[in-house]
């Protein structure tokens, strides 16, 4: 599954499905991103060319919540 990345709005902070990510060196991002758990696709691993950035086990997590949350799920 993938979802949308966007740049962060402080805005975002009252919405669980917004998933705020730091541009660092791990992510790769060039601004301070977010996770939109509504904006949810399938994709084939078969269309993936290369890995750009990661996330951390905590924002994995988050985002994992956050998909809890939209798709009601455990």
């Amino acid at each position: 599954m993938l979802t949308q990345t966007s740049e962060w709005k402080d805005r975002f902070d009252v919405a669980p499905w917004m998933v705020r990510i730091e541009a660092d060196n791990e992510s790769k991002l060039s601004k301070v991103s977010c996770v939109d758990c509504f904006q949810v696709r399938s994709v084939s691993v078969d269309r993936f060319i290369e890995k750009i950035g990661d996330v951390s086990g905590s924002v994995q997590y988050e985002i994992r919540s956050g998909l809890s949350k939209v798709l009601s799920i455990e």
